[in-house]
């Protein structure tokens, strides 16, 4: 066991990329402004200036914290929490699901996206997933509805083939599709961020699908060719 630990790779670090901190929950105390989140990729200093995406307010760093205390920097994988001064245009801008960056370095903003979904299971009442499809999409921190507006191939898991615009499928398929979001939020292509690329589907509060996102602020105009 030992010598399997040892041949193993170590994970590559994401401290090199752009700062990702999706915002879990905000608080407002004695005059300061606490904005908790998890740190996906790239790192947090104090006295850092950061933006809120989607917006373009900007805001400065005073301290960063953690279970344990202040501390002055924080890397990938890292609970954190981000203190600023209150009054700085704050308030409306960040919330559950925003996603703090450095100035300039955000990611896609978009209400368009398609992406390759494993449908594990669906409800009795609605047995097919196909266009029209309603539910609730979970990304990072944010929470938004969502509709599935095309589906455009359906892969068999066994062959690798497809199937091209399927009208619908059940659950156990592979297929990708379009949706569409009535809120814009920030995400990126799986591989390009995976922590900001996957997500779930979920249904009557029951877990219906996974997903991996392909394509970003991608028109339905485009898909009706």
């Amino acid at each position: 066991m030992l010598a399997t630990l040892d041949e193993l790779k170590s994970v590559e670090r994401l401290d090199a990329a752009p700062l990702r901190f999706p915002v879990l929950d905000r608080y407002k105390e004695s005059g300061k402004v606490y904005i908790m989140g998890k740190i996906e990729s790239g790192t947090l200093k104090t006295g850092d200036t950061i933006q809120v995406y989607p917006g373009q307010t900007q805001l400065q760093v005073s301290q960063l914290q953690n279970d344990m205390g202040i501390i002055t920097i924080a890397k990938p994988g890292e609970n954190a929490k981000i203190v600023i001064k209150a009054g700085q245009g704050e308030e409306d801008s960040v919330y559950k699901g925003a996603v703090i960056c450095h100035p300039n370095s955000n990611p896609p903003i978009t209400t368009d996206f398609v992406a390759q979904i494993q449908v594990v299971q669906l409800l009795e009442h609605k047995h097919l997933f196909t266009a029209g499809y309603e539910c609730i999409l979970h990304i990072h921190t944010a929470v938004e509805e969502v509709t599935v507006t095309r589906l455009l191939e359906e892969i068999d898991k066994k062959t690798q083939t497809s199937k091209k615009l399927p009208k619908f499928v059940q659950a156990g398929a592979v297929v990708v599709a379009h949706l569409t979001i009535p809120k814009a939020i920030c995400m990126e292509k799986y591989e390009e961020s995976p922590q900001l690329g996957r997500f779930t589907l979920r249904d009557e509060g029951k877990t219906i699908a996974f997903g991996k996102i392909i394509a970003t602020r991608a028109p339905q105009k485009k898909l009706k060719n």
